[in-house]
């Protein structure tokens, strides 16, 4: 498994907030320890979409054996996101499945 750093704050707090989203991932969807998890956030707003935010955060997740993917896209900051956007996100009619 690939190994990341992570900033911290000198109170410990973890200010790269994509290991928190990470975990949070990991525990809402009940995934395997062998998933993976990709997380970019990004700026938004640009398509013209009344509803869209400024902010977007796409999760990408592919199970160990690589056969299911999901690709999750969430109009908040990652810093905002919570358990229960993951699971509408991934409920949503709309998920596509990541190339």
């Amino acid at each position: 498994m690939a190994s990341f750093v992570y900033r911290r704050s000198s109170d410990g707090v973890v200010l790269d907030p994509s290991r928190a989203l990470g975990d949070m991932v990991r525990a809402a969807l009940r995934l395997d320890p062998a998933a993976g998890i990709a997380i970019m956030q990004m700026q938004c707003g640009s398509c013209g979409d009344p509803d869209c935010g400024d902010v977007e955060t796409v999760v990408q997740i592919a199970t160990g054996d690589g056969r299911h993917q999901a690709l999750l896209r969430i109009a908040k900051a990652m810093r905002q996101i919570t358990a229960e956007d993951l699971v509408a996100a991934l409920s949503r009619p709309e998920r596509r499945p990541a190339p």
